[in-house]
């Protein structure tokens, strides 16, 4: 930073919840701005200082916590980028590769997801079932969530038959799919296979 200000670039110091700093930086006639900060409390104070200083900026806002996107949105923010989903799209872009997918099919996946504001992971905590509406060679990426009562829970996907499982996602942890690893009530799979398939096997959970 100090080789860039030497540079000429204009770098300030200070306390963003402050609203004279925020004044002094130009806010109310700015049309961006990024916060990347690891404070949960001063990011969202930042973002509703700054939507009510300027109804017209545009806020990106960089979040470690999924819990704090709605939040933010709330609040003003009108992308928020949060960290665990960002590490979910690298693992689903690896198990792809692995697929043998063109680059360039992987990397219309990640922005049709990052496009509809990560809505494929954030509908997980949400719905049962959700299509990533992404089809690959007769295949679609797809989620299902497996009830309470599932006869699937404490079963192994091995046990229970279930291949081509690109991830799971247990709460707010997204786990790497092994045949040994044993469902548990809404666990969410993140599959990818067959419409037809696909039936199977959210029959399946479903019992």
């Amino acid at each position: 930073m100090k080789r860039e200000g030497g540079n000429g670039e204009p770098i300030y110091y200070g306390d963003a919840t402050q609203e004279q700093v925020l004044r002094h930086l130009g806010i109310t006639d700015a049309r961006v701005l990024v916060i990347a900060i690891s404070d949960p409390v001063a990011t969202r104070q930042i973002v509703e200082l700054a939507r009510r200083l300027n109804e017209d900026i545009y806020i990106i806002a960089r979040t470690r916590y999924i819990q704090e996107v709605e939040t933010l949105h709330m609040l003003g923010a009108d992308e928020v980028v949060p960290e665990e989903y960002e590490t979910s799209i690298k693992i689903f872009a690896r198990v792809l590769e692995r697929y043998q997918l063109s680059r360039d099919t992987i990397e219309r996946f990640v922005e049709d997801v990052r496009a509809g504001d990560y809505s494929l992971f954030r509908s997980l905590s949400e719905e049962a079932y959700c299509d990533a509406n992404l089809k690959l060679m007769g295949k679609v990426i797809f989620t299902i969530r497996v009830p309470g009562g599932s006869k699937a829970a404490g079963r192994n996907l091995d046990e229970l038959g279930i291949e081509n499982v690109l991830a799971i996602n247990r709460g707010d942890e997204t786990l790497r799919s092994t045949g040994g690893l044993r469902l548990q009530e809404g666990d969410v799979l993140i599959l990818i296979d067959t419409p037809e398939k696909m039936g199977e096997i959210e029959r399946m959970l479903m019992n």
